[in-house]
Formats: structure tokens, sequence, C-alpha cells
């Protein structure tokens, strides 16, 4: 995305039990959240999507997270995209000329009328448009699942710290 994606990176809260050792609860950690991962980021991935505007579904489609990775005793996760125009979806524009074409695609699906394209067209080159923010509002329709999720990631790792 031409911004920032979101991102989020977890870290189990330190410091870690006093009977646990410290090098092997930092593997079971990553090992636990490397797990947890992935599926927090499908949760946000899928937040996100509902929240975005279609045609066609390209700007949905082209919605994906990226592997976690680590980072400085992180795990980080993106759900980003590679769409030229999300940002200008995500947070609107200012005034411009909108070109034509995909805006008669867009009125012929949504209105069956070419005249619409041409009135929204002077509507953006007017007042640009206004942001859909479906990255901001995805994120905060689905922090409470994942809140849940690497909640129960951290129950887990409790276990096992004491297990020894």
């Amino acid at each position: 995305m031409a911004g920032k994606p979101i991102t989020f990176n977890v870290r189990f809260p330190k410091p870690y039990p006093p009977y646990a050792d410290q090098v092997r609860a930092d593997a079971i950690v990553k090992e636990e959240f490397k797990l947890t991962m992935p599926g927090a980021l499908m949760i946000v991935q899928g937040g996100v999507v509902t929240e975005t505007p279609f045609a066609f579904g390209t700007l949905r489609r082209s919605i994906l997270p990226d592997p976690p990775y680590e980072r400085g005793g992180s795990i980080i996760g993106e759900v980003k995209t590679s769409s030229p125009y999300a940002m200008a979806v995500e947070k609107g524009s200012r005034p411009h000329w909108a070109p034509i074409g995909p805006l008669l695609l867009w009125a012929k699906r949504k209105t069956g009328s070419e005249r619409a394209a041409y009135v929204a067209q002077r509507a953006i080159a007017k007042r640009g448009t206004k942001g859909w923010h479906m990255f901001e509002r995805g994120f905060a329709k689905t922090k409470d699942k994942i809140g849940q999720l690497f909640g129960q990631a951290n129950a887990r790792i409790i276990q096992k710290l004491r297990k020894g």
C-alpha cells in the first residue's frame, strides 16, 4: 500500500514468571506467536475486506496478509494491498480530474447509466473524495477477536512454562 499497512506486533508481558527459564521461555513465546499470528492476520484481512467498497472486487482481492516476521524480539504481522488507488480510497483524495474509464464501468454497474460517471467525475474534480477508512475500521472491528486469540496463546505459554 502506498502508505502504512496495518501492522501489529505482539509481545508477551515480561518479566516472565520467576519459575521460567528465560531462554526456553523466549523460544516458547516465539513458537506460540508464530503459530497464532497467521490466524490473526486472516481475521484482520476479513475485517478489512468486508469494510472495503467494491464494484468489481479488484481492491478487495488485493488486500492480503504478508507472512509474519520477527524483528527486535517481536513477531510482526501486516495486512496490506498493492493496489495503486487503495490510499485514495482509505484516506480520500483532493479534488482532481478522475479518469472517465473506471467511472464509466462503475456507473454502468451501479446505476446502469453512463451519465452518473460524468456527474461523479465533476464532483470529484470539485470536491475530491472522502476516505472510506476500510483498514482503520476493519482493524477496529476485529481487535477484540485478535485479543482473544493472543490471550489464548498467552494461556498456552503459561501452561508450557509451568510444565518446566
